[in-house]
């Protein structure tokens, strides 16, 4: 198993992500200055961490946690832990800089950059419903199907016990982005209709990716990683090899 992991340093209040196969061996290392990166800015506490099965994917994860929109996803996830511990000297003084950066140098774009935020959040809500019926199907052993009604611009997820369906989420996309098309496990192009994806609780989902469109004509892609139900946002329009392996 492979840990993408986040330390909080109780000097500084800085955050640092890294990747291990011994999730307790790094972590002491990190305490007992033997990381050159982290050195003397112990002691830290582990915040968060997550497992892959694949080391590739682990070092993704960690690309990805430290991205913009990893950031927002984490900020998000955590919530809570943010709420409780609140904002060290330094964080606030970073945050006053950044505002002021912000409104001296980027006043005339604040809407451009908020509706690319809109579409951002947009897009990491679905990334997060499909991992987290990813987790349910394998907790409640049950098989889960996640519906895209492209015409509609609408998700459904059901589950079933016995032939009793079971409805888990209805959600309908907002104005910002629309489902463009689906490519999905067998490669072909889906761009009317309902796409269904299937959630296997011996930890598999159907491969797939989807393409949005926002109304500027400018296109984004959400690729879905069938072993471990988790998702890669890209801007543009790609087109990227279903693996059914």
């Amino acid at each position: 198993m492979f840990y993408t992991y986040i330390l909080k340093s109780e000097k500084d209040g800085g955050w640092y992500t890294g990747t291990t196969n011994n999730l307790r061996k790094r972590f002491q290392e990190h305490n007992n200055n033997k990381v050159l990166s982290t050195k003397g800015r112990g002691p830290f506490k582990l915040i968060y961490y997550e497992g892959c099965i694949n080391k590739k994917d682990a070092n993704n994860r960690e690309k990805y946690l430290k991205s913009g929109m990893g950031k927002r996803y984490l900020k998000n996830r955590m919530k809570r832990f943010l709420s409780l511990t609140g904002f060290t000297f330094l964080e606030i003084s970073l945050v006053i800089l950044v505002i002021g950066m912000i409104l001296s140098l980027a006043l005339p774009n604040i809407g451009i950059h908020k509706s690319k935020l809109d579409k951002e959040r947009e897009i990491e809500k679905i990334s997060q419903t499909i991992k987290y019926l990813y987790d349910l199907s394998q907790v409640e052993n049950k098989e889960i199907i996640l519906s895209f009604a492209l015409d509609e611009n609408k998700l459904k997820a059901v589950s079933f016990v016995g032939e009793e369906e079971d409805l888990l989420l209805e959600k309908r996309l907002g104005s910002a982005l629309k489902m463009k098309d689906i490519v999905d496990f067998e490669g072909d192009k889906i761009t009317r209709g309902t796409v269904s994806l299937t959630f296997n609780p011996a930890g598999f989902v159907e491969p797939a990716t989807i393409h949005f469109i926002d109304k500027d004509s400018k296109f984004y892609t959400l690729s879905i990683n069938p072993l471990t139900g988790q998702s890669r946002a890209s801007d543009g329009y790609l087109e990227e090899e279903i693996n059914n392996e």
